[in-house]
């Protein structure tokens, strides 16, 4: 499964199980000076795009996820980067329950995030109760961290194989 089918099939996963209209995958890119979007079951891509080409402040936010890689709620926190959070996950319905980001952190490395919104029920998710909180979210950050490794490894590869088809007819 490649990275892009994989959060296709975490969002879908994640809405099914918490109930909600919005579940969106954001990774962090390479360079960790942005997210790029990776599925969602709200924002369309070209939306999605948008909206991470306005991020701010993703350096304090990586490194606040980091310290405390916890589920948050992104309507009650206070802290400034939470306001890159909003941005991240837009209010479709102000009567949808509220939202909560969820770090997906494997290795001490930020891999990406999941924002869940928009409860079909309206109802309040539990940061510290059952729900988001309680869901073991490592696997998911792991597995998104050995296909980003096996995609490394796969480029290493194709590297060397035209390395040494290039010495062969430079020779």
């Amino acid at each position: 499964m490649d990275e892009t089918d994989f959060c296709r099939a975490v969002a879908k996963l994640v809405a099914e199980n918490f109930e909600v209209l919005s579940a969106t995958v954001w990774l962090v890119d390479q360079d960790k000076a942005r997210l790029a979007f990776a599925a969602s079951t709200a924002l369309s891509e070209s939306n999605a795009s948008d909206l991470a080409n306005s991020l701010e402040n993703i350096h304090e936010m990586i490194q606040a996820m980091r310290a405390h890689p916890h589920p948050v709620d992104i309507n009650l926190a206070r802290e400034t980067w939470v306001e890159t959070l909003k941005q991240c996950d837009p209010e479709y319905f102000h009567k949808g329950g509220g939202r909560v980001c969820v770090p997906l952190v494997s290795g001490g490395e930020v891999i990406g995030l999941i924002t869940l919104g928009d409860r079909v029920s309206g109802a309040s998710f539990s940061i510290e109760g059952s729900g988001p909180a309680q869901m073991h979210w490592r696997p998911v950050a792991a597995s998104l961290r050995n296909i980003k490794l096996s995609q490394r490894l796969v480029q290493a590869k194709e590297m060397e194989a035209f390395q040494t088809m290039s010495a062969f007819f430079c020779a």
